[in-house]
């Protein structure tokens, strides 16, 4: 057995993305490997595996594990469909620009071939979480009878946490997976591990805009914390966590219902909240898997009066009743979450998210 400790921010959900994308690589290469994650204390994460592994033999799994990403024909997969000269990523969950009739034939073609391409359970698991186009929702307004293309709303199906900053054309597989997967592949095994690990911050991805059309603070994060230069290893595995998070088809939602989103509404508007466990045992990524997703987990969430009059956090949140729905929680061994609001801006004719510091909120 061997335990890892990757300096980190309990109220940071990149933090707690970095911890779960980690731990997923990690099982995903050893068939019997099992990771468990917990916090020690507000600093630390905590991954152990049943397995005797060290923090040199973890960057070399990292790096295979983006290198072989970055050989694979499923992040390769391009194709034109709206028409246009202009290729984009074939899995990619925004696709852009209006899809017309043949180019939606096109692409479920090319995501079928790309999709059976895909070679481990994390593979597909990943894919399945990040979503897709959405061909199945339409404008509220509009009904089966009489509907074009741009009736279609295709952002519908993304996953809530794929919260790339679209301006410019900027998509989530070209501009996040490939170019990240190119940069850890260029690595040497000791980089890896010096950036995974918290000992050094290398954002290439960032560098390498400077100058050019992006000379201000880094996007690397994409939308899990405010933008800040952020290591590149990290980042890779950071973006992995998603696959912790499915999400469901929905024709009655504006966005398709995603594990780990909840809605919300004060006075002022509505707004969407991120709720993340926090647990100071170590949980296997299957029981997080499982509380994740869970209905109770949505449940409590929506019993806590979060917004006060004058808009700021209560320091001591608690659930307002005392339900089984809350007694299963603490069953598992939840006895506290993180809540973390999403903002947003909307320069430049798109929309930029991040997601704030989280709040502490005990069950």
């Amino acid at each position: 057995m061997s335990v890892l400790r990757i300096p980190a921010d309990y109220d940071d959900a990149f933090s707690h993305m970095l911890g779960f994308g980690l731990a997923s690589i990690l099982e995903d290469a050893a068939e019997d490997r099992i990771c468990r994650l917990w916090w020690s204390g507000r600093h630390t994460l905590m991954v152990e595996t049943n397995d005797e592994i060290t923090e040199m033999e973890c960057a070399h799994i990292v790096r295979a594990h983006a290198e072989r990403w970055h050989k694979s024909q499923w992040l390769n997969a391009r194709g034109s469909y709206n028409g246009k000269e202009k290729t984009v990523a074939t899995l990619s969950p925004h696709i852009g620009k209006v899809i017309g009739r043949e180019g939606w034939r096109t692409l479920e073609d090319d995501r079928r071939r790309a999709i059976d391409a895909l070679q481990t359970a994390l593979d597909e698991r990943y894919i399945g979480a990040l979503g897709e186009p959405s061909y199945w929702s339409l404008k509220r307004t509009k009904s089966f009878l009489n509907i074009g293309p741009e009736d279609i709303m295709q952002d519908d199906g993304a996953s809530l946490w794929e919260m790339t900053y679209r301006v410019g054309g900027r998509e989530f597989v070209t501009d996040r997976l490939r170019k990240l997967a190119n940069i850890l592949s260029k690595r040497s095994y000791e980089e890896v591990h010096s950036g995974l690990f918290g000992q050094t911050v290398v954002d290439e991805l960032h560098d390498e805009k400077k100058g050019k059309d992006d000379s201000g603070a880094s996007l690397t994060p994409t939308g899990l914390r405010v933008r800040s230069y952020t290591d590149n290893a990290q980042a890779w595995c950071a973006l992995f966590g998603f696959s912790l998070f499915p999400l469901y088809k929905s024709v009655h939602h504006e966005a398709s219902p995603t594990a780990g989103f909840v809605r919300q509404q004060n006075s002022e508007r509505k707004f969407w909240q991120v709720v993340l466990p926090l647990v100071e045992t170590p949980w296997t990524l299957a029981k997080y898997r499982s509380v994740i997703r869970s209905w109770a987990l949505v449940c409590a969430v929506d019993c806590i009066d979060i917004w006060h009059d004058n808009s700021s956090w209560d320091d001591n949140l608690l659930l307002q009743e005392d339900t089984d729905i809350h007694a299963w929680l603490r069953q598992q061994g939840l006895r506290y979450c993180m809540l973390f609001t999403r903002f947003e801006v909307k320069p430049q004719n798109t929309t930029e998210y991040w997601l704030l510091r989280g709040q502490l909120v005990r069950l």
